[in-house]
């Protein structure tokens, strides 16, 4: 049984503001000379206690910390730097991790868990649709990213704000379409409803609010050509709902979908 990692305090470098609702923090450690050089991706758990601060070590089972779960954007072995976007709006989980990382200095400490691993898109695809919003965005761009060459396709990615659309190395077959909107819009389950017939072999990767993903998984599955085991589906917040009860709703709803 693979031991699991422990949890690695680290420190701010650098704390730029992307976009209106994007904030990018990069962070070190010796600890991260432990990570794969391809574990961009991949998820990683941000630690906090009660007051929201991240300098986290010896709690016990009654006083655990609350975790917040983000995507590695980009990691450098050499200079063992791992960069993080973070949402900010008011419906990040109750908003922990977007004040800690508005607040966030240089020299600050941020203690994660992991990484954990993710499913990786097919490479062999005939065709590929990617369906986003702001808090899958780092990980979508990536996947997008390590598409073959050749890949054709679309992604919908949904922002709250012009600026928050951020430049993408995708293949040329890649049509991406940019939906700005707010997060209570449904604009990715719109725009997959009204998608025409998918072709055989299409890779399906969507990952963005709860119900939209609902509404998107339902529409995909009704497909004719719909393959389950080229699709990826992922819910990863749900308005006014903790991390802990969205977790619950995930298990509850991948057991209805099971």
């Amino acid at each position: 049984m693979k031991q699991k990692r422990a949890p690695m305090r680290l420190e701010v470098v650098s704390n730029t503001q992307l976009s209106q609702n994007f904030q990018r923090v990069v962070v070190t450690g010796g600890a991260l000379s432990k990570l794969s050089k391809t574990c961009e991706g991949q998820y990683i758990k941000l630690l906090f206690d009660v007051q929201g601060r991240s300098e986290v070590e010896g709690f016990s089972a009654e006083d655990r910390p609350s975790m917040r779960t983000y995507t590695i954007r980009r990691f450098d072995p050499d200079t063992l730097q791992l960069t993080i976007d973070f949402v900010i709006h008011d419906s990040d989980h109750g908003g922990q991790a977007s004040r800690w990382a508005i607040n966030a200095n240089v020299g600050d400490t941020l203690t994660i868990a992991g990484p954990g691993p993710i499913k990786d898109v097919s490479a062999t695809a005939d065709d590929y649709l990617f369906v986003a919003d702001m808090t899958a965005l780092p990980a979508a761009a990536i996947a997008i990213e390590r598409l073959p060459s050749q890949a054709k396709g679309k992604a919908f990615i949904q922002v709250s704000h012009e600026s928050d659309i951020q430049p993408i190395d995708a293949p040329d077959g890649i049509d991406i379409q940019w939906l700005v909107g707010s997060y209570d819009q449904s604009m990715l389950a719109n725009s997959v409803e009204q998608l025409p017939e998918v072709s055989p072999n299409t890779a399906i990767w969507v990952a963005c609010e709860f119900s939209q993903m609902r509404a998107s998984r339902r529409a995909l599955s009704a497909q004719p050509h719909f393959e389950r085991e080229l699709a990826y589906f992922s819910s990863y917040w749900k308005p006014g709902v903790t991390e802990d009860g969205h977790k619950k709703l995930k298990q509850e709803d991948a057991k209805s979908y099971a």
